[in-house]
């Protein structure tokens, strides 16, 4: 593979990188798939949770009903002080097999032509007075050049510390600096008292991690969830100290844990996606979910094979993809607020008098997410 030539070069086979992987290689071009790990879909990041919107009926569809855990309607707020706040109903999407879905996009983009290289790791870009070349990898020991005309980055949350975004030199044009990461965990638990199943709950307090501040719970079956921590002593200190959580979690058994990566700025994309030669998507572009990265992988492949068309890979010919994204719901709308300035009775208030007007107004958003190639 050594100096090898793609049209596209896409790093990370999650939903962003598989799509785009899959649209370019659909409009016949040469287009090479790289994944770091040596199974598509593991380890696993994420809850499998899809919202709903008309894209991610489109997506089922294909997927197969068949493949969802659960539906999901409802939303439930509890306070600091474990008071419930408030709930709603609202077109909550889906709980899916994140390892299924994953491979099940990957093995699409495969089928349409793509080429797959697993075990293979990112450990540089080929750059040239601003403009992405390829990338420098590691393969089976051996460390390889690959060229393209463009590089498309879906190597997720850790894109931007340390990752394609990173490495591009792309984020000097991001004007929110110093961007934030933190790792986080979710416990799957079997045996969780008084799961209702539909219902998505969020746990607020001074109890949890101090820069999540929450606990998600994302209901899978009857009795099994993923509960979503900052760290793993969140789930001790709810164990022996939540006034409602703890009486839940009593006989719970853990499953499994899996970790990953959560921005500070949840929801917030840089401004800034493109350079020559490069695109970002997903989590590497600050697109968190799974519904959001999917629709921007899609985006870049359709702007990847307009730019490979035209034999121009520059920047301002990239840049149709900025253009579009930011015109689209996945960058107005913001998955959370932070709630780090307000002390726990205030947020007791807050959540009880203005909460669910901000979240419906929210969850508003989600529900219109759709795209359609031209």
């Amino acid at each position: 593979m050594e100096n090898q030539k793609f049209d596209v070069i896409i790093v990370g086979a999650g939903p962003a990188g598989s799509l785009a992987a899959r649209k370019t290689a659909e409009k016949g071009l040469n287009v090479l798939l790289v994944e770091d790990h040596k199974e598509i879909g593991r380890p696993v990041h994420c809850s499998g949770w899809i919202n709903g919107c008309p894209y991610t009926e489109k997506l089922i569809e294909e997927f197969g009903r068949e493949e969802i855990i659960t539906p999901v309607d409802r939303w439930r707020v509890w306070t600091p002080s474990g008071e419930f706040a408030y709930e709603f109903k609202f077109n909550g999407g889906y709980f899916v097999d994140r390892v299924r879905l994953d491979q099940f996009l990957a093995i699409k983009a495969i089928q349409a032509g793509a080429n797959l290289s697993i075990r293979t790791k990112v450990l540089d870009l080929i750059k040239e007075d601003e403009k992405i070349l390829g990338v420098i990898i590691q393969r089976k020991g051996k460390t390889e050049k690959i060229f393209s005309d463009i590089l498309i980055g879906c190597d997720g949350a850790g894109s931007i510390p340390a990752g394609i975004a990173k490495k591009s030199g792309i984020l000097q044009f991001d004007k929110k600096k110093g961007r934030k990461y933190f790792p986080g965990i979710q416990i799957e638990f079997l045996n969780i008292k008084d799961m209702d199943p539909g219902v998505i709950e969020i746990f607020f307090g001074a109890i949890f991690d101090k820069n999540l501040g929450s606990a998600f719970v994302s209901p899978l079956k009857e009795g099994q969830g993923l509960v979503g921590f900052g760290t793993f002593k969140d789930y001790l200190n709810v164990k022996q100290k939540h006034p409602v959580f703890k009486q839940r979690l009593k006989n719970a058994q853990v499953f499994s844990v899996r970790g990953g990566l959560y921005a500070a700025l949840i929801g917030e994309a840089l401004r800034t996606g493109t350079m020559s030669g490069l695109m970002l998507c997903g989590d590497a572009v600050g697109y968190h979910g799974i519904i959001h990265a999917a629709i921007s992988g899609h985006m870049a492949a359709d702007v990847a094979v307009d730019a490979i068309n035209d034999l121009d890979f520059s920047k301002e010919k990239l840049q149709a993809y900025d253009r579009t994204r930011r015109r689209h719901p996945i960058t107005r709308t913001k998955l959370g607020i932070s709630f780090q300035n307000l002390n726990e009775e205030n947020l007791n208030s807050f959540l009880k008098e203005q909460g669910e007007i901000i979240n419906k107004d929210i969850f508003k958003g989600l529900g219109t997410f759709d795209y359609q190639s031209k």
